[in-house]
């Protein structure tokens, strides 16, 4: 007896096949998407993190502009995605001393704009200045920018360092006669913080709150000391500087007091 044939049986399963392998695919179009888009995000991510790498240094080179103008100030309009700035008040002191003089105590504060965990690339490292405690004009930035990774990507900016300047010899006058002084110069910078209230739209705004300034005359060859917790001190001396120590000299140490705030923009 010959066996009746099942014409319903092919064409189930040729329909089957067909609704597996549309599943199949849709299933590797939806992965596909999700890392397509993984992808961008992350491109996007690693772009806005390279620009806020190029924010630091345009926010350190309004504040170096803005240093011996107490009262000045600056804005930045800027635009936030994948990145927020913030701050870290680390609550230690860099300390300068002058030998024969009272130390003196500078806050010791960070800004930070921070990224997303995803970006990829190599971190800890210095993008601008070093970690010298005491720096010279020729050879060295108040303002250190670094890139790190304690959780999210973070592009920080420091002043925890002083800028010792010598600038010659002049005669000064007494109260008698006229002789010749060493002039010595050096400058430290306080940073603080204001309001930050991050939008998509924002103005980073800069202010140089005021600049204080002690005049002492230093005998010999005096010592100027920078501390700071952690980390080894860092002394220059008046003959390292390029003076005379059978002089006098008079120094002028100035604190600049420059406090950043981030604003809701237009």
């Amino acid at each position: 007896m010959t066996p009746r044939a099942r014409p319903g049986r092919a064409g189930f399963s040729n329909i089957t096949s067909t609704v597996i392998l549309t599943s199949v695919l849709l299933s590797i179009m939806i992965v596909a998407s999700y890392l397509s888009n993984d992808v961008l995000t992350t491109q996007i991510a690693a772009s806005e993190f390279k620009t806020a790498e190029d924010l630091t240094k345009t926010i350190d080179s309004e504040i170096r502009k803005l240093m011996f103008k107490p009262g000045s100030s600056s804005i930045i309009k800027v635009s936030f995605s994948t990145t927020a700035p913030g701050f870290t008040k680390t609550g230690q002191n860099m300390i300068i001393t002058f030998t024969g003089q009272s130390p003196c105590p500078i806050e010791a504060n960070q800004l930070n704009i921070e990224g997303r965990q995803q970006i990829g690339g190599s971190f800890n490292y210095t993008l601008q200045g070093d970690s010298s405690l005491i720096i010279w004009p020729y050879n060295g930035s108040l303002g250190r920018i670094c890139i790190s990774k304690p959780l999210n990507w973070r592009v920080s900016l420091d002043y925890e360092r002083a800028l010792c300047t010598f600038t010659g010899i002049v005669n000064l006058y007494d109260g008698a006669v006229y002789t010749p002084q060493n002039t010595v110069e050096v400058t430290a910078i306080a940073l603080d913080f204001g309001d930050f209230t991050v939008t998509a739209n924002s103005l980073i705004l800069i202010q140089n709150e005021r600049v204080e300034t002690k005049t002492f005359t230093l005998t010999g060859n005096w010592n100027a000391i920078v501390s700071l917790p952690g980390i080894p001190n860092k002394t220059v001396s008046l003959v390292d500087m390029g003076g005379k120590e059978n002089y006098k000299s008079l120094v002028n140490f100035h604190t600049i007091y420059i406090k950043i705030s981030v604003l809701e923009g237009g």
